[in-house]
């Protein structure tokens, strides 16, 4: 009963917090920088990995927090190619929010591109802060 409960309340956090915002090219005053760990794949929980499958078509944004820790996901959706990474440009703590901005480096175009299709996204893990989520892509 207690881990039905638990699943719950975390079925909720994850639904409030994708609702958080997401407005594109807005900056905030920097109150600090925060500390941040790029997640692995084989990492990344097998519930938070279901919500990155159903969405990576398409560009998106996710917000899933596990108690003490708060992991952000920034996908960029279906790309032509391999070879792309995810730049982190700045994590930081505003005055109202959090704040991440990355964006997506593909390959050179002199370098021969992997033709098969690919599903560019990144994980970041933050301690949790009871703020919105500002991203920016």
């Amino acid at each position: 009963m207690a881990e039905k409960v638990l699943r719950i309340s975390i079925l909720m956090l994850l639904i409030v917090s994708l609702c958080a915002c997401r407005k594109e090219g807005t900056q905030e005053k920097k109150i600090s920088d925060l500390d941040f760990t790029v997640v692995n794949q084989e990492d990344i929980s097998e519930e938070l990995l279901t919500h990155i499958e159903e969405r990576k078509a398409e560009a998106f944004t996710l917000i899933y927090k596990d108690g003490e820790n708060m992991f952000l996901t920034v996908g960029y959706g279906q790309q032509d190619s391999g070879g792309y990474s995810i730049k982190v440009n700045d994590l930081y703590l505003g005055e109202t929010s959090v704040c991440v901005s990355t964006s997506l480096e593909g390959p050179e175009a002199d370098e021969k591109k992997d033709q098969a299709i690919s599903y560019p996204y990144i994980v970041l893990k933050i301690e949790t802060i009871d703020r919105p989520v500002i991203f920016d892509m």
